[in-house]
């Protein structure tokens, strides 16, 4: 669907302006240097501040001329003057001249002496020097044919030789080095020498591109022969192996039809070899009869496909592939230069054309012809070998003309069905995309022109103004649909003459048409005075403005184009050009075909200031478009010039010239061929965006880069829509113009620019190496033109869901669920888009709308609770403002309710009121299945209801018709609903209403076994009623219905009968309640004590097995007298209630007797009581341990008479006062000192603990330091990601775990040396077990239990090997997991609360008992520790605080923004901090003097 631009075209005189036309003097070849290869010290008189590009031109004669940028002369060279008799003859036939970059020659080719000359490039410095000319060698009887690899590497020629001895005159085919050695040779034809070879005789060389093979195309003719021999000499192609001159077989060039036969009529010496990108075929032309066919010869040698020239009696003297692919086309160009004859034998004109072919799904356009006037010739054509859009044709006369191309679609608005328009010659194939998609090279319609179409402009979208006739002038002109620019240089106004051409689709005809003279008169072209060889004055038209008069008759036309510059000319001008044709037809003869009359004006010539056009383009408006007044319109183009900078064409009124200024837009980052202007109106003013890709493929946004590597874009009303061409995946993608207008242009690459980037909405996968054609605005479709040329249709989500928002909007349910269902989208958006207003208004005309039911039925059955747009179908925050779905109703609605409230809605408008069999009994039945849970009870007495509504169960009794609910329709209606809820669930759910007869009509149906639902239906039937409903509840697992039943039976006294039995007593309504725990249940039911007391018993033992001992307890407790004392007294020691416990263990008694066995039997339970306590305590929290423990003592104290064992358990609680209160009570001085001593020695382990505590403190603070400061230098650095702000220490990572921290110094109480055997039985063994540490505390050593693993004192000399731990990983040094081990290390050691309240509690102890020294080192040692934590953490505060500060001294100095780098773990170590000791402990050492406590 691509049409070949011409986007520049350039001519220079190579000759300094000189015309040679005569027979023996004439331009043959052309070469150009690329300086870069060459000596670089060699002037060419090249301007410093201009690239320019220096050539070499041949003339036939022998002159070697070298012409600078500027066409002025550089040096010029004789060839003659090395050759053997130059002077007495007039030499010429010089055909080829090759530049040698490696060997910095020029090397040039005689046809008729066959001489070789190299021409040197480098070595005469002086200015005015003249090269250093050699003769390489000749061949005697001169050059056939020559042609250099693209590489330059080998040089192959046909030359003919004479062999003496033989009397033969061989034709030879020979390849040389660049050094002009031999590398092979081979003979192709051989004849006598008394047949003399014509000077006519064919030949033609054609290298494949990447040197494997070489063609041959000979054609001799024999002096001998007659004219009819000569006139079809034998021509043949053969293809050769050039490293030997092998012919490769199959080597000759044969038909495709199979039968082996050689290519006949073969016209000319032209061979032209494709590249890779075009199946490396080799074409060649053929003669049949008055046409022409170019054969494309595979390298097989066998003739596949080829296509026939579309103009009679031609010559094809030339063709030449395009090395490179064409940028945005799939293959190469072939370039053919041909020669047509026109008028009379007489007067025979000669007319040289170059045309170019493109190949697509197998056919052949021509989409371009270049014509020149009948008194130029053309010598060579060349394709750039840099870029492949490139194109240079050599003239005989000296002139060059240079042209660039690019690919560029043609698809009309969507007013015109996004037609679109394809140039193949002289027809312009339409398909209307929204109406058909038509694979090419087919098309839904054709428009036959008198020449080849040059280039196509479109009809602009009329301005909408405010007058009142605006309608009908628009409607006159709406069934243009553009302009054509032929290569005759006329123009062509098509379209249709009705206004409204999208009923149908109809074919476009000619509306008016400008001949070449008078185009060239209204512009004021002259080729005699322009020295212009090319009939075409202008080129890039564009139409501007299409109006029509007051009363429509005539239509005006206001289009721009690029005027063909002058050679060396720099500036180029912009032609306004005017055009008046009828929009009548000629009644007369009432030709409605025939073109109406036109007439053309120039009014304006302006100069394009600071370089040449690159691209001529119009505004595309955006949004909505508020009428103008009609003095107010402006029409305006913009500008592209080749070095990127922005310009606007401005016209303002109907007769004014127009003005170019430069646009207020900054120019994109490089040239961009292929670009759009976005224009949006704004009440004030008018906010502007450019989109362009370049050659590079680049798609640009301003001065942002939206994407890299694409192959196409569109622009539509709502997207920007682009194809990516990577190397992993192809996908089509989506920006939201939107979004394009919320860039900021200045800002380049800023992280807004790149979040509005990135934010690409839905992007689809597509085939590699498709390109997008157009998206169209009546449905969600995109065109794609896969690389074989075929188009495809696609619906991508992101066209889908704003498609479907838009019909939604409008009320159209029924197109979106339609459109929905084909794309697949989750019908829930029909509620999810605005919930509030379906249930308002939608749900209603959604009933209303559908007139198919299964589509109500399927909306109903895929409703979900969850809100689609969040999660399925995301809809972005700009779709949803464009469409005004940001309300708060939306917010505020409870999704997790929507199902059952759409479901009621659409039943309470769809009404119960419906018969079975009606068209709406199906959607209620599915909003009942729907529901959550699912009200199948409900659908069912529905359909059990209208059922007997409407056949009537009298009925059925008198006439003996079958029972309604096994009537067809009420078996229809549960098969509906089996769809929705299995048989099973209809089954229980029938059973379930204990509605026997409802339950066998579902059972009908199903899978279920007769000889299986029938006795059991049957026995349902037979039994009680209350007790026929438990069976149900039983069988359905409703257990506490089934209780209910259960109980009722029992209160009615249903009784069973002969044929079935039943059990309904208060033992069975037990057994239910114990076995599915139904307590609660029964309570209720159950009111008389003794029935209470067994459920409260059995409530009770359930939840002492379950481990609810305390509920349990509470329970029991609860039941009257008697009490279950063994189940209270069992829950009482499950749960440690040591005080009910006791208060139930021995029944109170009156006597004293009773009282002595009382406490003896109380001793003995009281000590098993007590140890069991303790052995929990072991694994208890510090706080509750010291409980637990204190109510051990307690125990021991009161029921178990040992004190001694009471003041262990309170030293273990670190209870010292109250140790050592019972120890004074009962007079025992042991005790005493064993609480005093077991304190002092408490506080020597606590001071060697702090120690302890310090010095790893401010270890691990270094490393920490450390380690920080390389996770920060590695995040600035890049190669670490940033830390989270949700990262916290990881406690089990440290090397003191929370455990450690909770129960650091518990050990030293639990220990005391002063402990008897009793006292050290209860000692447990504490220590920290984690990942990463290596601290502990055991009791098991009395001497150093309380030592740091730091500390090496008492440890061994010789190392133990330790056991490696399964599941462990490493710690990688300097890791992120180092660090947070580090940081729970720091908050494990650190003096919390609960040491600080510990350390109160014995400095206080030993200071009221005689022991202040030892009290007062204790506090002089928690002070210090203190201070010395607090010193650490300041100076970490310090260096925190230099090296930001630091920080944003190098940030001003470079001028940098980069942020300081603050890790969320450093917040933990900044609130650190030590607890004190209470006031009253530091005020009491105040208040003492120093000498006191030495």
């Amino acid at each position: 669907m691509n049409n070949l631009v011409l986007q520049s075209e350039r001519c220079h005189n190579l000759c300094g302006g000189d015309n040679y036309t005569t027979r023996t003097e004439y331009t043959v070849d052309v070469a150009y240097l690329d300086l870069n290869l060459l000596d670089t010290s060699r002037n060419f008189h090249r301007r410093d501040d201009e690239q320019g590009v220096t050539c070499l031109v041949l003339k036939s004669n022998g002159i070697l001329v070298c012409v600078d940028d500027n066409g002025k002369l550089v040096w010029k060279v004789d060839l003659n003057s090395v050759l053997e008799n130059s002077s007495d003859e007039l030499i010429v036939g010089w055909f080829s001249v090759q530049i040698l970059a490696q060997e910095k020659v020029a090397c040039c080719l005689n046809r008729c002496r066959g001489a070789i000359a190299t021409v040197s490039l480098q070595g005469n410095e002086a200015p005015g020097s003249t090269p250093l000319v050699e003769l390489v060698g000749e061949f005697e009887n001169g050059i056939l044919a020559a042609e250099w690899s693209y590489d330059c590497q080998v040089l192959a020629l046909v030359v003919n030789q004479e062999e003496e001895d033989e009397q033969q005159l061989h034709t030879m085919l020979i390849t040389l080095t660049n050094q002009f050695e031999v590398l092979t040779e081979v003979v192709l034809e051989s004849c006598s020498l008394s047949d003399t070879v014509s000077e006519s005789s064919l030949a033609s060389l054609s290298w494949r591109p990447d040197r494997k093979w070489l063609a041959v195309f000979t054609s001799l003719r024999r002096d001998g022969d007659s004219a009819e021999q000569n006139s079809n000499p034998s021509s043949i192609v053969r293809i050769y192996d050039p490293s030997d001159l092998a012919l490769k077989p199959p080597a000759l060039g044969r038909s495709e039809d199979g039968s082996g036969k050689l290519l006949q009529n073969l016209s000319g010496p032209v061979l032209a070899w494709a590249g890779s990108s075009c199946s490396l075929l080799l074409a060649t032309a053929q003669s049949i009869g008055s046409k022409t066919k170019i054969c494309l010869i595979e390298s097989n040698g066998l003739a596949h496909g080829g296509f026939t020239l579309r103009d009679k009696k031609c010559t094809v003297n030339q063709m030449a592939w395009s090395p490179l692919t064409m940028t945005g086309g799939g293959a190469t160009i072939l370039a053919i230069h041909l020669s047509t004859t026109l008028g009379e034998v007489d007067n025979v004109v000669r007319e040289e054309k170059v045309q170019l072919w493109y190949r697509s799904n197998y056919h052949w356009y021509l989409k371009q012809e270049l014509r020149f006037s009948p008194s130029t010739r053309i010598a060579r054509l060349l394709w750039s070998t840099v870029d492949g859009d490139y194109l240079t044709i050599l003239l005989q006369n000296g002139c060059s003309h240079h042209y660039k191309f690019r690919w560029q679609e043609c698809i009309t608005s969507p007013s015109h069905n996004n037609t679109a328009l394809v140039v193949d010659g002289s027809e312009i194939l339409l398909t209307p995309l929204a109406q058909a998609l038509v694979p090419p090279p087919m098309s839904a319609l054709s428009l036959s022109l008198e020449a080849p179409v040059r280039h196509i402009s479109l009809t602009p979208p009329p301005q909408i103004t405010g007058d009142t006739d605006h309608k009908i002038k628009n409607e006159m002109c709406d069934g243009m649909l553009g302009m054509a620019h032929l290569s005759d240089n006329s123009l062509v106004v098509f379209g249709t003459r009705k206004a409204d051409i999208r009923s149908k689709i109809q074919a476009p005809e000619v509306l008016a048409q400008l001949g070449a003279k008078t185009i060239n008169k209204a512009v004021g072209f002259n080729e005699s005075t322009t020295g212009i060889s090319s009939p075409c004055v202008f080129h890039s038209l564009l139409v501007i403005s299409v109006s029509n008069d007051q009363v429509g008759r005539y239509g005006r036309i206001d289009c721009i184009a690029v005027e063909m510059n002058e050679p060396r000319s720099s500036v180029e001008r912009i032609l306004h050009l005017k055009i008046k044709y009828s929009l009548m037809t000629d009644e007369t003869t009432n030709d409605k075909k025939s073109p109406s009359a036109a007439s053309v004006e120039c009014i304006g010539k302006i100069s394009v200031p600071h370089g040449r056009v690159l691209t001529l383009s119009l505004w595309k408006d955006i949004g909505t478009i508020q009428p103008i007044p009609s003095d107010e319109v402006i029409i305006s183009a913009f500008v592209q010039i080749e070095d990127g900078q922005l310009f606007e064409y401005r016209l303002c009124g109907d007769d004014s010239t127009g003005k170019i200024a430069r646009c207020d837009m900054e120019p994109l980052l490089e040239p961009c061929p292929w670009i759009v202007g976005l224009r949006q109106k704004l009440q004030q003013t008018d906010d502007h965006r450019i989109i362009g890709m370049s050659w590079r493929r680049r798609l640009y946004c301003g001065e942002v880069l939206l994407a890299d590597s694409i192959t196409s874009f569109h622009v539509s009303d709502r997207y920007l829509c682009f194809t990516t061409a990577d190397a992993s995946h192809c996908q089509l993608k989506f920006i939201a113009i939107s979004q394009l207008f919320e860039l900021d242009p200045f800002m380049g690459a800023s992280d807004e620019n790149v979040a509005v980037v990135s934010a690409q909405y839905e992007p689809r996968n597509i085939e590699r190496g498709s390109r997008l054609i157009t998206t169209l605005a009546n449905k969600p479709m995109a065109v794609l033109q896969m690389p074989r040329g075929n188009l495809e249709g696609i619906f991508p989500r992101a066209l889908v869901l704003p498609h479907v928002l838009s019909q939604l909007v409008a009320g159209n349910y029924r197109n979106a669920v339609e459109i929905m269902r084909q794309q697949k989208v989750d019908l829930n958006l029909l509620v999810d888009w605005n919930p509030t207003q379906f249930l308002d208004r939608g749900a209603k005309d959604l009933i209303s709308q559908l007139s198919n039911v299964d589509h109500l039925n399927l909306f109903i059955s895929s409703l979900r609770n969850e809100n689609v747009t969040q999660t399925i179908h995301v809809l972005p925050p700009w779709l949803l403002h464009d469409f005004s779905l940001l309300t708060p109703e939306k917010e505020q609605f409870d999704f997790s309710f929507k199902v059952n409230e759409v479901c009621r809605k659409m039943r309470n408008l769809m009404g119960d009121g419906v018969q079975v069999g009606d068209a709406l009994l199906l959607p209620v039945l599915s909003t009942y299945a729907k529901e959550q849970p699912p009200q199948l009870e409900a659908a069912l007495s529905l359909i059990q209801s209208k059922a007997l509504e409407q056949e009537g169960e009298i009925e059925f009794r008198t006439l003996k018709k079958k029972p309604p609910l096994f009537s067809d329709r009420a078996q229809s209606a549960f098969q509906y609903l089996a769809f929705l809820a299995t048989y099973e669930m209809l089954f229980d759910a029938a059973l379930g209403m204990y509605n026997i007869d409802l339950a066998r009509a579902v059972a009908r149906n199903s899978q279920m076994d007769p000889k299986e639902y029938i006795p059991l239906l049957e026995r349902f039937r037979a039994l009680p009623r209350f007790y026929s409903r438990y069976e149900i509840d039983l069988r359905l697992k409703r257990f506490p219905q089934a209780l209910r039943n259960l109980v009722e039976s029992s209160s009615w006294d249903e009784k069973g009968n002969d044929v079935v039995h039943i059990s309904n007593s208060f033992k069975d309504c037990l057994f239910l309640i114990k076995k599915h725990k139904l307590h609660t249940l029964g309570l209720e039911l159950f009111t008389e004590q003794t029935k209470t007391r067994e459920i409260l018993i059995d409530l009770g033992d359930r939840l002492v097995d379950s481990g609810d001992v305390n509920n349990a307890l509470t329970v029991l407790l609860t039941i009257p007298e008697p009490a279950p004392i063994e189940l209270i007294l069992k829950a009482a020691r499950r749960c440690q209630d040591w005080r009910t416990y006791f208060s139930y263990a021995v029944p109170p008694q009156s006597t004293e007797t009773s009282l002595e066995a009382r406490a003896l039997a109380f001793a003995s339970q009281a000590r098993d009581f007590a140890h069991e306590m303790v052995s929990t305590a072991a694994t208890a929290e510090k706080s509750q341990k010291s409980e637990i423990l204190s109510d051990a003592a307690r125990i021991m104290l009161d029921y178990g008479k040992e004190p001694t064992e009471a003041v262990d358990l309170l030293i273990q609680a670190e209870l010292w006062s109250e140790a050592y209160r019972v120890a004074t009570f009962h007079g025992t001085p042991a005790l005493m000192k064993k609480c005093k001593d077991a304190a002092v020695s408490y506080a020597h382990a606590a001071i060697d603990d702090l120690s302890e505590r310090v010095r790893t403190f401010e270890l691990t603070m270094s490393r920490y330091n450390e380690v920080l400061d390389l996770r920060k230098e590695a995040y600035r650095k890049g190669t670490d990601n940033p830390p989270s702000e949700n990262m916290q220490a990881d406690e089990s990572a440290s090397l003191f775990s929370a455990s450690s921290q909770l129960s650091h110094l518990t050990g030293a109480s639990k220990a005391s040396v002063g402990s008897t055997s009793s006292s050290a039985s209860l000692s447990t063994v504490i220590s920290v077990s984690s990942e990463y540490s290596s601290f502990s505390l055991s009791g098991a050593d009395q001497m150093n239990r309380h030592k740091s693993k730091y500390n090496q004192i008492g440890q061994k000399a010789s190392k133990q090997k330790k056991k490696k731990v399964k599941g462990r990983t490493k710690v990688v040094p300097g890791s992120e997991r180092e660090l947070e081990g580090l940081v729970g290390t720091l908050e494990s050691v650190c003096l919390d609360v609960a040491l600080s309240e510990s350390f109160t509690d014995c400095i206080t102890f030993l200071s009221r008992n005689s022991n202040i020294l030892v009290a007062a080192t204790m506090y002089e040692a928690y002070q210090d520790s203190v201070a010395r934590f607090q010193d650490s953490l300041s100076n970490k505060r310090r260096i925190d605080l230099a090296a930001r500060r630091k920080h944003e001294e190098t940030a001003r100095r470079e001028g940098t923004k980069e942020e300081y780098v603050v890790h969320p773990l450093e917040r933990n170590v900044e609130a650190l901090k030590c607890a004190d000791l209470s006031p009253d402990v530091r005020r009491f050492f105040d208040i003492l003097p120093p000498t006191h406590l030495s």
